[in-house]
């Protein structure tokens, strides 16, 4: 609740801000005109109907995306019509002067007001303008977040991602964006895993375990959080209860708590190294919480000690888990901007697993080519040319 308000609250403020230059050009063009005082009592009108207009966005209930786009450019004329009200320099004259100041403009007041048209115009175009791009930017951002929620297996949330962009955009916004994801279909998953949390009888700690999947999957961190105490002071070696504990931690955004239970997680992996036969499983459990603990280091700016992390995952995963990390290794690598290496671990991603990181890796690529620092540096054959 407390990031949907902050995602909201950031998209009014940036819609306000897009009314601030329409603001100042009508500001511009009003200020010590003879008759300034008609053209503040027509920006006052127009205030006053953006504002109904707004009302009635509300009122019909429209997505929220029509209401921020209103929002710039009834703000920058009230706030133009405020700042006219306040300044000490307004000039005041009496009907019959303004009528014969107004007869009297010249050809060049002509085209300075042609001027002050124009830079208005171009304001109110970045008043609507900017908040339609916001608004179009946190809906596919919202659409990419809410698919990996469902690969997480937490289905509140990415109902809840649905919810937002319902509102923000309308229903068929998110229809057309995430056609494989719909509500009956998150309602009937969430219906499911309500009833398998309700239905698990806890006998042994591997039950204790998947309910506290069960809980995470629908965001009942309190609950998790209480039943991973008693499996960890049960089970003190338990890496399974460290590992779920450094998942809840991340899903809630806590990184350095995160980060400290999968290395605690991975220091109860390594006794029985020697001692199953499993080593791949073994391998491949090392590999997922180093993967954890790099993730949580990345998230909370300690870059150098993630990339250390997910070096130890490459070196120690199977094959089947290289690629994935290969290509989570390369977008860290993207985001601090290293393009040289970011692209050769896209590369190596693509080459493991081409049906699943072919794509990817080449948008990947493309972004280093185009919008990352020494992009010119990347050699021809890392970037597939």
């Amino acid at each position: 609740m407390i990031a949907a308000w902050g995602d909201d609250l950031s998209l009014y403020l940036w819609s306000l801000l897009a009314g601030l230059p329409l603001a100042y050009a009508l500001v511009v063009a009003v200020l010590n005109k003879p008759e300034s005082q008609y053209r503040s009592i027509s920006l006052w009108y127009v205030g006053c109907c953006g504002l109904f207009c707004l009302v009635l966005i509300k009122w019909l209930g429209l997505p929220q995306s029509w209401f921020l786009i209103m929002l710039g450019p009834a703000a920058g004329c009230l706030l133009a019509v405020a700042i006219l009200w306040l300044n000490s320099r307004f000039v005041r004259l009496s009907r019959s002067e303004l009528k014969l100041s107004v007869s009297k403009k010249n050809a060049s007041s002509s085209q300075v007001t042609y001027s002050e048209r124009l830079s208005i115009l171009m304001a109110l175009v970045l008043a609507v303008v900017l908040p339609w791009q916001m608004t179009t930017q946190r809906v596919r951002t919202w659409a990419d977040l809410a698919v990996t929620r469902m690969h997480e297996g937490r289905f509140v949330a990415a109902y809840d991602l649905l919810d937002r962009i319902d509102q923000l955009s309308g229903p068929r916004t998110a229809s057309t964006l995430l056609p494989e994801m719909s509500r009956l279909q998150l309602e009937a998953q969430i219906r499911q895993v309500v009833q398998s949390v309700n239905s698990i009888e806890i006998t042994q700690v591997e039950d204790q375990l998947h309910k506290v999947r069960l809980l995470l999957g629908l965001d009942e961190f309190e609950l998790a959080e209480e039943l991973l105490a008693k499996i960890l002071r049960d089970h003190p070696e338990s890496f399974e209860g460290y590992e779920l504990t450094g998942l809840m931690y991340q899903f809630r955004e806590h990184w350095s708590l995160s980060e400290r239970s999968f290395l605690h997680a991975v220091e109860r992996v390594r006794p029985r190294e020697n001692r199953s036969a499993a080593g791949n499983q073994i391998f491949a459990n090392l590999s997922r919480l180093w993967s954890g603990a790099a993730y949580a280091a990345r998230k909370r700016g300690a870059f150098d000690c993630a990339e250390n992390y997910y070096l130890k995952a490459l070196e120690i995963a199977p094959g089947s888990d290289k690629a994935r990390i290969h290509y989570v290794f390369a977008q860290f690598l993207e985001e601090s901007q290293q393009s040289m290496k970011a692209a050769e671990h896209a590369r190596q991603a693509a080459l493991l697993e081409p049906a699943l990181y072919q794509v990817s890796a080449q948008e990947l690529l493309q972004r280093l080519r185009t919008a990352h620092l020494g992009c010119f540096l990347l050699l021809p054959s890392l970037t597939g040319d």
